[in-house]
């Protein structure tokens, strides 16, 4: 698996964009202090105001996605995970919540069959997959690293997840030919107490 990120066309353009902003932005403060056309004065302030509102959204956006979101499958991390359990942990509520950390079984079958470029579309889609059947079973999935994942989820729903995780359906074509595979995770189990101290929880 080689792990590299597949958002880097996404920073670029966002770097283009701050800059080119910038450039339009300092144009406009300059504008508008060489106008004495009220009306132009005010539409040069109205774009500048408009431009640092946006530069502040992009930071924003790419700040988020360092911190929380995994730069190789584009989902969640477990720094994202951490932070939905801190409310619950501050209420007493994580003794409602089961956390398993997981990993695939035999995942380098995949490199060795299909090469660490398909393999790693695989560990992608898996990621996509399992975080959105995580999410519609109310838990929380985020990617520690590798085919490694930290799952949260309400007790309720502990039995219906492993089975999920035991024998996860992926499909993927490969070389026009579709391959319908079984991803077989294994996991550790930590059951949550309403007096769990969450600054221990360390991976």
């Amino acid at each position: 698996m080689a792990g590299r990120p597949t958002h880097n066309k996404r920073y670029i353009l966002n770097s283009i964009f701050m800059a080119i902003s910038v450039i339009v932005m300092c144009y406009m403060i300059v504008l508008s202090q060489t106008t004495n056309h009220k009306l132009l004065k005010s539409i040069y302030i109205f774009v500048a105001v408009f431009l640092l509102v946006f530069l502040l959204y992009i930071a924003y956006s790419i700040a988020y996605r360092m911190i929380f979101v995994d730069s190789f499958t584009l989902g969640k991390n477990a720094t994202w995970v951490m932070t939905k359990c801190h409310p619950l942990a501050a209420k007493k509520k994580l003794g409602a919540y089961t956390s398993l950390f997981t990993n695939i079984k035999e995942f380098k079958y995949f490199n060795q069959r299909f090469g660490t470029s398909v393999a790693d579309r695989i560990l992608q889609l898996y990621s996509k997959q399992i975080s959105l059947f995580v999410k519609q079973a109310k838990g929380f999935c985020g990617r520690l690293g590798g085919d490694n994942f930290f799952i949260v989820i309400p007790n309720e729903q502990f039995e219906f997840v492993i089975q999920y995780l035991k024998n996860t359906p992926i499909e993927i074509t490969v070389d026009e030919q579709l391959y319908k595979l079984r991803i077989k995770a294994r996991a550790g189990i930590y059951r949550f107490n309403a007096d769990t101290d969450f600054k221990n929880l360390i991976f």
